[in-house]
């Protein structure tokens, strides 16, 4: 028997991975429109997709896993690594510095991305 497999954990890993890469881009690599707050918005999006793709890649194992523990095996990962980058960008990236700002907005897009799937996709309670 084939077992489904689940293409969310490689989705995930490749996500995280392009945040790293764009986030070592220097900070002039990038021109955004002057839309207020927009960097804040998009990271804040950035870091929800990063959650809803580590949230899924537990989805399958739902039945060893309470939707609680995945939870947290979701939010607390993906906080830690926005603030793993934004270390980063402050001691290691070339012309980049990290901002407690950008750290509160991924902080918001984890829990968000995390949420989200939790309440709406119908991830019910045993």
């Amino acid at each position: 028997m084939i077992s489904k497999f689940n293409i969310f954990p490689l989705l995930a890993i490749l996500w995280a991975l392009t945040i790293l890469i764009f986030s070592g881009l220097p900070g002039n690599a990038i021109k955004l429109p002057p839309i207020w707050n927009l960097d804040k918005i998009l990271h804040l999006i950035v870091y929800l997709i990063l959650s809803i793709l580590v949230f899924y890649s537990f989805h399958y194992k739902r039945n060893s896993i309470s939707r609680y523990r995945i939870l947290f095996l979701t939010i607390v990962p993906v906080i830690a690594y926005g603030g793993i980058i934004e270390i980063l960008q402050q001691h290691l990236f070339v012309g980049r510095y990290g901002d407690i700002l950008d750290f509160t907005a991924n902080s918001f897009g984890a829990v968000l991305g995390s949420l989200i799937p939790f309440m709406v996709a119908g991830f019910k309670s045993r």
